[in-house]
C-alpha cells in the first residue's frame, strides 16, 4: 500500500500539513490508517505531504514558500496521466474551475451571462488539441500496408502528398499549423510502397500535444523509422505567437527537418532535399 510505504519515510514524530487538495487526502489516510499527527496549517507542520511529484514544481514551491520538506505518495517519472481514486469525475470539474480562475486573472467577470458556459468549451477545446496525450504509435497501427492513392514515387522513395496539421506552441500555447512533407524508402519489396501504419493519424496525435516544430518533425521521423529503410520530414507553416505578442503584423514562418535511417546518409527527395 503506498500509504504504508509514505508512513515508514516520515521521520518519527512527524507533523504533516497536506499540500490542498490532493495532499490533504494523503495527509487524513496518514492519520486514519497509521494515526500520523496532521495540521491543517502549515506553519504548524515539520513536513508536508503531498499525492504526487510530477514536474517538481509543486516540490520546488514547499521548499522556497514554506521552508518545508515534501514526502510524495507517487514520484510520477513517466508521461502517464495518474487518476487517484479520490479524484473521479472532479477532474473535469476542477479544470472549468481553473478556466474561471484565469477569466479572474484577465480581469474578466466570469459571471457574465455570455461568460457562462465558456469553462466547459474551453475544456472540451483543450481535451481535442492536446488528445495526442492519450495516443500512442500503436493506434494508428493497420492490419496491412496501405499507400495514399496521391502518393508518388522519386529516386526509389515513396512521397506522401501534404498532411494538414494543426498543432500548439508549449511557450505561450497559441497554434502553429501547416502542412507535413513525408517520403521514406520501402523497407523490404514485400511491404511494397505502402506503410503498416496511417501516416494522417502519426502526424495528428504527435501534433496533438504541447510542441515545437523541431520535436514534432523528430517524433513523427522516428515513429516511422521502425517501418523503412529511413524517413524525411519536412513541416512547413505558420505560428501566430510572434502576431499575438506584437511583434509581427502576421504569422511567422515555421520550418523544421527530420531524417533518419538513409536519409541521414545523402538520400535527397523533394520532402529531404
Amino acid at each position: 500500500m503506498l500509504v504504508d510505504g509514505l508512513a515508514a519515510r516520515l521521520p518519527s514524530g512527524s507533523r504533516c500539513w497536506g499540500v490542498p487538495r490532493g495532499g490533504s487526502v494523503v495527509a487524513a489516510m496518514l492519520r486514519s490508517r497509521h494515526g500520523v499527527s496532521i495540521t491543517a496549517h502549515w506553519a504548524e507542520a515539520t513536513i508536508a505531504v503531498d499525492d504526487l511529484i510530477d514536474s517538481g514544481r509543486t516540490a520546488r514551491m514547499v521548499r522556497d514558500k514554506y521552508r518545508l520538506e515534501l514526502e510524495p505518495l507517487i514520484v510520477k517519472d513517466n508521461a502517464d496521466w495518474i487518476v487517484f481514486p479520490w479524484e473521479g469525475a472532479e477532474l473535469a470539474e476542477d479544470a472549468e474551475n481553473t478556466v474561471v480562475r484565469m477569466l479572474q486573472q484577465i480581469g474578466e467577470d466570469p459571471n457574465r451571462p455570455e461568460l457562462e458556459d465558456t469553462p466547459r468549451r474551453v475544456v472540451e477545446c483543450w481535451n481535442g488539441l492536446f488528445s495526442g496525450y492519450r495516443y500512442t504509435v500503436n493506434d494508428a497501427a493497420l492490419e496491412r500496408s496501405w499507400l495514399h492513392p496521391e502518393a508518388t514515387v522519386k529516386d526509389g522513395a515513396v512521397v506522401w502528398p501534404g498532411i494538414s496539421f494543426v498543432s500548439s506552441c508549449e511557450m505561450h500555447l497559441l497554434p502553429f499549423f501547416g502542412v507535413a512533407r513525408i517520403s521514406y524508402l520501402p523497407r523490404n519489396p514485400a511491404q511494397g510502397k505502402g506503410l503498416p501504419v496511417e501516416v494522417g493519424r502519426l502526424v495528428e496525435g504527435f501534433a496533438s500535444r504541447l510542441q515545437t516544430p523541431e520535436r514534432l518533425a523528430q517524433q513523427i521521423c522516428d515513429a516511422l523509422e521502425a517501418h523503412t529503410r529511413g524517413a524525411a520530414v519536412q513541416l512547413e507553416g505558420s505560428s501566430l505567437c510572434p502576431m499575438a505578442l506584437g511583434k509581427l503584423d502576421g504569422p511567422s514562418a515555421v520550418a523544421a527537418l527530420a531524417r533518419s535511417g538513409e536519409f541521414r546518409n545523402g538520400h535527397r527527395n523533394r520532402a529531404g532535399r
